[in-house]
């Protein structure tokens, strides 16, 4: 599950003793973490404008940069699959905007299989299919 499944969690779960760094290498510590694993994470640090934040807390940053951190988590084993809960929830348009600009390179570049539960319906218009709930039920099930 750790190797082909992220996830994204809608409070970001950030350990609040750890530096951005640490956070995002929490997941292939169950692996071993390595020099390639370092130098991943300072790619997508690199990638999504983080660069310079990576030794701060979680406290230290924004909902959009802790938000960014927490996808940079639940992609730094290279997954298949990320599944990612309200990743927008809380966030400001611009900041809401950059996690889902970065979720569709993230599929577009890596083809990275996401499932996304938001309830922002312009936040799926790039998705390639769309699944509607109502009270727990499937309402419709389209391809976008």
């Amino acid at each position: 599950r750790n190797q082909e499944i992220g996830f994204i969690f809608q409070n970001h779960h950030l350990i609040p003793e750890l530096t951005v760094l640490e956070n995002i290498l929490v997941p292939t510590l169950i692996i071993g973490s390595n020099k390639d694993s370092i130098k991943y994470a300072d790619f997508l640090l690199d990638f999504v404008g983080l660069t310079s934040k990576k030794y701060m807390y979680p406290n230290q940053l924004s909902g959009g940069e802790r938000s960014r951190v927490a996808t940079l988590r639940a992609v730094i084993n290279k997954p298949s699959i990320i599944f990612a809960d309200e990743p927008t929830a809380n966030l400001d348009s611009v900041s809401g905007k950059q996690v889902i600009d970065l979720l569709t390179e993230l599929h577009r570049s890596h083809q990275h299989t996401i499932v996304m539960v938001t309830h922002e319906r312009e936040y799926a218009t790039n998705c390639t299919r769309i699944v509607d709930m109502e009270d727990g039920r499937i309402v419709s099930d389209v391809p976008n």
